[in-house]
Parts: C-alpha cells; structure tokens; sequence
C-alpha cells in the first residue's frame, strides 16, 4: 500500500500545476482591491455645484491662496493642478459631469515620497475648495 501513496498524489500535483494560473491571477485581484481601497482612503473628493470651469476657477484662487502651497502648476486642458505643500505632492482634478453640466467632481491626491499616504491633506484641501462653494 505505501508503494501506492505517489499514484494518489499525481491528480493532486496535475491540478494545482492546472490551477497555478487561476491562483495567480486570484492573488493579483485581491491586491488590487487592496489598493485600490487604500487608493480611496487616501484622496477628497466631492461633488460641487458649479460648471466645471467655475469650478477650476475656484480651485485655482483657492490654492493661491493657500500659504504653504508652493510649486503650483496649473494644466488648463485636463483642468488639473499640481504643487507642493508640507513635503507632499498635491494634485486638484475637476471632472466633468456630462449629464448634468451644473455639476462638477472634484477630486484631490496627497502623496509624499511617492507613497500615496496623505489622506488628511487631500480631504483638507478639498474641503477648503469646497466651501467656496456654500
């Protein structure tokens, strides 16, 4: 019976060779998601009432305004603004809302190093925007 013991272990090690592909892939969604969710934490976002060029415009002033922001770099065509303040990378995004015009998103990352940690700032900054808007 022990001479038996590698013939009940061969379908075993034939699925799991099978199944290495679909595990893989399984283990690269759940870090995904991983991220993904972190990603989420770590961002402001919300949505305002005013045309997305309003909306750009408002953001703009307010960043300006703002006394550690520094480096600012405004990208008119894809309404996006970068700068710098306390040692991270800040970028303020508006986007469109096709179906209602009146509406716009705005949505902000944090970043230092490169490493996307800097939820408290983002949400900071994005509801100093925000309240613009009230």
């Amino acid at each position: 019976m022990k001479s038996l013991r590698p013939i009940f272990l061969l379908p075993f090690l034939i699925l799991s060779s099978c199944a290495a592909p679909l595990v893989l892939a399984g283990m690269g969604a759940a870090v995904g998601i991983w991220t993904y969710d972190d990603f989420t934490k770590d961002r402001g976002e919300m949505i305002v009432r005013a045309p997305a060029e309003q909306a750009f415009a408002v953001a703009q002033a307010t960043i300006k305004a703002r006394p550690a922001a520094t480096d600012i770099r405004v990208v008119p065509g894809s309404m996006r603004i970068e700068f710098k303040e306390n040692k991270a990378e800040v970028v303020v995004q508006i986007l469109l809302m096709p179906d209602t015009p009146e509406f716009s998103t705005l949505r902000v990352y944090a970043a230092e190093l490169g490493i996307r940690g800097r939820g408290e700032l983002a949400r900071a900054v994005a509801e100093d925007i925000g309240a613009r808007f009230q």
